[in-house]
């Protein structure tokens, strides 16, 4: 619960920088380039929100097998108590 909450506060994070930077390059480029220049910092964006979903993953994966094992150690143990 709480790696989510986490990647969704580094989302947000993230779309907040994305807006703020957006708005700096604008104000520093002639008009005509703004469409071009908003399409290569939306694609930038998504590259970067796929980063952090890409790494939300991992760290979900690594949690699973991690509390596998645990189970696993667990249920060794257990039987090993009730067999002797």
């Amino acid at each position: 619960m709480m790696i989510r909450k986490q990647y969704r506060q580094a989302v947000k994070t993230q779309l907040r920088q994305s807006k703020v930077l957006q708005a700096q390059v604008l104000n520093s480029i002639p008009k005509e380039e703004h469409r071009d220049m908003i399409t290569k910092l939306k694609d930038e964006q998504k590259r970067k929100v796929a980063i952090l979903a890409g790494q939300y993953e991992t760290t979900i994966e690594s949690m699973v097998q991690d509390l596998t094992v645990k189970l696993e150690s667990w249920q060794v143990n257990w039987n090993f108590v009730q067999h002797r």
